[in-house]
């Protein structure tokens, strides 16, 4: 079902309304139709862009707790890894020892 529209423009834009439409070789209401459909696309990409940015801002936000996640378990793998290497090391060198004063027992 088609609608007809009456529009009053000032004679600036009703200048440049009639230059674009020569231009394109289109007449008044085709060049009125191209704007209304470009004007809806570029509200549509809008739309979809604005979701995008969303979306991706979800999506860094929860890199970033894992991340943040990820580093502090390093942290504690760390600590906990060189709190081993500290016990081992003592155990080797009480070991050490105790072999020396055996060797020297026995010497």
């Amino acid at each position: 079902m088609e609608k007809r529209v009456t529009v009053r423009l000032n004679q600036a834009d009703f200048l440049k309304l009639e230059a674009a439409a020569e231009n394109a070789g289109a007449t008044l209401a085709e060049t009125l139709r191209e704007v209304w459909r470009k004007e809806q696309e570029t509200a549509n990409l809008e739309a979809r862009l604005s979701q995008l940015e969303e979306r991706t801002a979800k999506r860094i936000k929860a890199l970033e707790q894992q991340s943040a996640s990820l580093r502090e378990r390093l942290e504690e793998f760390i600590e906990k890894n060189s709190t081993a290497q500290k016990f081992i090391l003592k155990k080797l060198g009480d070991l050490l020892a105790v072999g020396e004063t055996q060797q020297k027992k026995g010497a």
